[in-house]
């Protein structure tokens, strides 16, 4: 299981602190859903944080940020997602995350437990394009909160780039996605450049290193007809304008030291392709926080009843393979006035 999936923490209670007129705060132990939830098709299992915001005027937020039962909703809440076009509805399994390795870090929320919902992506029988719908049941059957989303489907990494990777000063070097599925509206890419380190001083020492380039981040989709113009694929490509940004960010990432010597292993690629609710989420969380900005920063929220928080799709794809250089970005990674002093070999 990747931890990344988890894509969790103050994201969720920035949204929830933002000013939301609709709420009184001087209601008596009122309960607010708070849902931070992202589908990724690719994945076998997908976790959902589902929790709680109270506001009761008698106990400050300091003790109930603390105490697991103004935090967490109780067993007997359950979270279930549908299929809209099979009705296949699975229960998502109350976890705590401990148990699975997953440590929840420190911050105004107690860390321990660590409770979420646990989705099997099998259970829903996913097809591209599919809409899910969401629910947090309370006694009764009473709907908490509701919210849908399109999965984001599979992707392909196009013909571009070659392998291996020519990096050149000066030159553009462009990266492909393509799918036919229509969820995803932005796009992000990642470089996870893997090298290993050795101590001149301590032959045998080796240490596997990576770094992550964001390239590109939040590119809209661009669609284009293919198949007699039945089908409509997303193609979308990625560009570094100037191979010299790849040497530049080495540079900027890696310290020079004349006692370390450096073997270049190789690239892989990572995309990232969200859907609107998402894109809309972050953005929106985004706006309104500069020095110039107004007194209310906005938030956004899909969930129905008041809940604050997200229910969306995502999925990544990656290379099955790394991309290697060629000679000449070799030898410039070895030789070049930027990254020469990092003693690659």
């Amino acid at each position: 299981m990747n931890k990344n999936r988890l894509f969790i923490g103050l994201l969720l209670f920035a949204s929830l602190f933002s000013c939301d007129n609709d709420i009184n705060i001087a209601a008596d132990f009122q309960n607010i859903p708070v849902v931070f939830a992202l589908v990724d098709a690719g994945e076998d299992i997908n976790y959902f944080r589902i929790e709680r915001a109270f506001i009761d005027e008698n106990t400050s937020p300091e003790i109930l940020a603390q105490n697991p039962d103004s935090v967490f909703y109780s067993p007997e809440i359950q979270a279930r997602v549908t299929n809209m076009r099979t009705d296949q509805t699975a229960i998502l399994q109350r976890v705590n995350l401990e148990d699975e390795g997953i440590v929840r870090e420190d911050g105004p929320f107690l860390t321990s437990p660590n409770i979420a919902y646990r989705l099997n992506t099998a259970d829903l029988d996913l097809e591209v394009n599919e809409m899910l719908r969401f629910q947090l049941i309370g006694p009764n059957e009473q709907v908490l909160t509701e919210a849908t989303t399109q999965v984001v489907g599979e992707h392909e990494i196009g013909s571009q780039p070659a392998d291996p990777l020519r990096i050149r000063y000066g030159s553009e070097l462009a990266f492909t996605l393509r799918s036919d599925e229509q969820a995803a509206v932005f796009y992000d890419l990642r470089l996870i450049i893997n090298y290993t380190e050795e101590n001149i001083n301590n032959p045998g020492s080796i240490e596997n290193k990576t770094l992550v380039w964001l390239v590109e981040s939040e590119l809209p989709r661009r669609t284009s007809s293919s198949g007699g113009g039945t089908t409509l694929q997303t193609q979308t490509t990625f560009r570094i304008e100037d191979g010299r940004q790849f040497y530049e960010f080495l540079a900027a990432n890696i310290d020079a030291d004349p006692n370390i010597s450096r073997s270049f292993l190789g690239v892989d690629l990572q995309y990232d392709a969200g859907a609107v609710d998402l894109f809309n989420f972050i953005n929106i969380g985004q706006a309104n926080t500069g020095i110039t900005s107004g007194q209310i920063i906005p938030s956004f929220t899909n969930l129905s009843n008041d809940a604050v928080g997200l229910f969306s799709s995502r999925i990544t794809t990656r290379s099955t393979e790394s991309y290697g250089l060629n000679t000449e970005a070799r030898d410039s990674l070895r030789d070049g006035v930027l990254t020469g002093p990092l003693n690659f070999n």
